[in-house]
């Protein structure tokens, strides 16, 4: 399943109050015996989503992984409310597998409000645009099962896992041309 695929289960056990099947996430998906952590939060932060009002935006999200979240195994998200104001809200998500907590999340939601505070930021980044994946990933003998769902160009230094003393290299990636426009999506990648 594609990330965008597992993010309508995800909706669907909140939406459906657990009526709907339960979530299960391929080993294709992986980063050593666990499920990606960017895909888990991701996948949290979009049930969590659901039960927050369209003018609320993300201000924070805090996630811990307790356990394992096991591929090829399934399991539910439990979303809650922990409190609510007028103009925020703060949410409480589980990743519930085998009757225990594998990864946890708290997240904050909030309407934009006026500030009388300017910020004038001029820095800017010399990054080259990068329109197509350059990277084949083949050649990735130690790299984590997920990387097959991101399309990678290498802008500077050495190809990861490579084994490389250079720490100074710079990777553009994108989710297999998927668009990232939603904050579940910015979280997942940016894991």
């Amino acid at each position: 399943m594609t990330f965008d695929e597992l993010v309508e289960k995800s909706k669907e056990q909140v939406a459906s109050n657990h009526k709907s099947e339960k979530i299960e996430i391929s080993e294709k998906w992986t980063q050593g015996r666990t499920v990606f952590g960017g895909l888990s939060a991701g996948l949290l932060l979009a049930a969590s989503e659901q039960v927050v009002s369209a003018e609320k935006e993300l201000h924070s999200a805090y996630t811990s992984f307790i356990g394992p979240l096991l591929a090829d195994t399934s399991f539910e998200i439990d979303v809650s409310i922990l409190r609510e104001g007028n103009n925020v809200v703060q949410v409480l998500a589980k990743a519930m597998q085998n009757g225990q907590v594998a990864v946890l999340q708290q997240s904050s939601f909030g309407i934009k409000r006026a500030s009388s505070v300017e910020l004038n930021n001029i820095q800017s980044h010399s990054m080259e645009i990068i329109t197509e994946a350059t990277l084949d990933q083949s050649k990735l003998i130690m790299a984590p099962n997920f990387l097959q769902h991101f399309e990678f160009a290498l802008t500077n230094g050495k190809e990861p896992f490579s084994g490389s003393d250079d720490s100074k290299d710079a990777l553009v990636y994108n989710t297999s041309g998927q668009v990232l426009a939603k904050s579940h999506q910015t979280i997942a990648i940016f894991d």
